[in-house]
């Protein structure tokens, strides 16, 4: 087989999946987005509040509802009625819908997933110790499930550099204070 031939191959096998998945993509978004923007419902009587053009959203949304859009679990579209200015606000998942979960006390969408906190970082030479827990980033509500051992930083050689670096062999654990989604990979540092 020819170069050409088999580079004209690949190009379709390769190229042409990868815009077919951008096409659905950018469908898809646009249907959410046509969604969002029905009103309501039928009557014909509802007008979308543009938030570009007005100057206090605290008017509207809750201060739990504004964490949400905050955090981006959670957003809101703002419908006000045309006989007599009722507003109706309409749910939407937000882009980090996902990270968070309800909280059991405020009720917003603000929950963080469960996460481990670092106690005593590990080392090299010692394990450290971890607490795994959930906190909302609007109420005080804080759950412990407990604490949990950190194992100990692994030593890895760099194949062909001759040098030398450190990972974490743990499936979770923090440095420097900061958050591990659980499954280590995924968590902020």
């Amino acid at each position: 087989m020819h170069w050409g031939n088999l580079k004209k191959i690949l190009d379709n096998s390769i190229g042409l999946p990868l815009v077919a998945h951008f096409f659905i993509g950018y469908l898809r978004r646009k249907s959410r987005l046509k969604l969002r923007l029905q009103p309501p419902d039928h009557s014909g009587k509802w007008v979308r509040i543009n938030r570009d053009e007005i100057k206090g959203i605290t008017a509207y949304l809750s201060q739990g509802q504004l964490q949400e859009e905050k955090i981006k679990s959670v957003t809101y579209e703002i419908w006000q009625h045309l006989d007599d200015a009722s507003i109706k606000l309409i749910k939407w998942k937000g882009r980090k819908h996902r990270r968070y979960e309800d909280c059991p006390k405020c009720k917003n969408r603000t929950l963080n997933k469960v996460y481990t906190k670092t106690i005593t970082a590990a080392t090299y030479s010692s394990s450290g110790l971890g607490e795994k827990m959930q906190d909302c980033t609007f109420c005080n509500y804080k759950q412990s499930f407990g604490t949990v051992i950190l194992p100990k930083l692994q030593k890895s050689s760099s194949s062909g550099s001759g040098g030398s670096r450190s990972s974490s062999s743990g499936s979770s654990g923090s440095w420097g204070g900061g958050r591990s989604g659980g499954g280590g990979a995924g968590g902020s540092w």
